[in-house]
């Protein structure tokens, strides 16, 4: 539907598309999760004394593992539409830790 609205074919708008979201869901996810980490962590931080950086790296590694999984569908996407211009393709893996280290540092 964007496509057509922003006068782009599928091909050339579904992969940037599907980087984007990936990239967003994997930002919202973290500041969703990170936000509750101390709440649903309480029975483990009252039972055991931990570092509680521990908790928000949990969150964090789930995440990126999660974005891990979600990276080979855009790499299939990427190939099956044809995208020629790949350059670009290896930031994405160093913004996604920033993202994630920069979630870490507001905690």
């Amino acid at each position: 539907m964007y496509g057509t609205l922003f006068g782009q074919e599928l091909r050339e708008y579904l992969p940037f598309l599907s980087v984007g979201l990936v990239m967003w869901f994997l930002l919202a996810q973290i500041v969703n999760e990170g936000s509750t980490v101390y709440i649903h962590s309480a029975h483990y931080i009252r039972q055991a004394a931990t570092p509680k950086l521990l908790y928000v790296l949990q969150v964090v590694w789930r995440n990126l593992i999660i974005l891990a999984h979600n990276f080979v569908i855009v790499i299939a996407l990427l190939a099956i539409f044809g995208v020629k211009s790949w350059a670009v393709l290896p930031l994405f893996i160093p913004a996604s830790f920033c993202l994630s280290s920069t979630r870490c540092g507001w905690q």
